[in-house]
C-alpha cells in the first residue's frame, strides 16, 4: 500500500519546518520541504525541494505508519485491513489469539516505492 506522507498530508515541527511526516530520523534521512517562516506554505508545497522530499519518502526504509497516514490508505485499500480484522475476529470467537504474523504487520508499498528491504 502506498504511503501518502508528504503527498496528501504533512507535519510542521515547532520551528516551522514542513516535513512529510513526524517519524523521520537522522540515521535514515531527515529533510525539510521548507520553512513557513521563510516562504508561504503553498510555495513550499509546490517547490522542487518538496518534490525531492517526496521522492525520498517513496524509498523510506522505515515502513512506519502514523494514524494520519494509515487511515487514508486503509480506507483506499479496505480489503486488506478488513480481511485481517474479520479473520482475527473469528479467531477470537474460537478462543484463539490474534494473528500478528509479520506478513500482516508489513504493509508493503506500491512498486514505485521500491524495495523497502534494500539498504537506503
Amino acid at each position: 500500500m502506498a504511503f501518502p506522507a508528504g503527498m496528501v498530508n504533512f507535519f510542521i515541527d515547532p520551528w516551522g519546518e514542513v516535513m512529510p511526516c513526524n517519524g523521520l530520523e537522522e540515521r535514515y534521512w531527515k529533510e525539510s520541504m521548507g520553512n513557513i517562516h521563510d516562504r508561504p506554505f503553498m510555495e513550499i508545497w509546490e517547490s522542487e525541494q518538496a518534490q525531492k522530499v517526496r521522492q525520498m519518502v517513496r524509498k523510506c526504509p522505515k515502513n512506519c505508519w502514523m494514524v494520519g497516514t494509515a487511515s487514508p490508505v486503509m480506507h483506499k485499500y479496505i480489503k486488506y485491513p478488513a480481511k485481517w480484522a474479520l479473520q482475527n475476529k473469528l479467531r477470537s470467537m474460537h478462543g484463539k489469539p490474534a494473528c500478528i504474523d509479520p506478513k500482516w504487520c508489513d504493509v508493503g508499498q506500491d512498486p514505485c516505492q521500491g524495495d523497502l528491504r534494500e539498504k537506503f
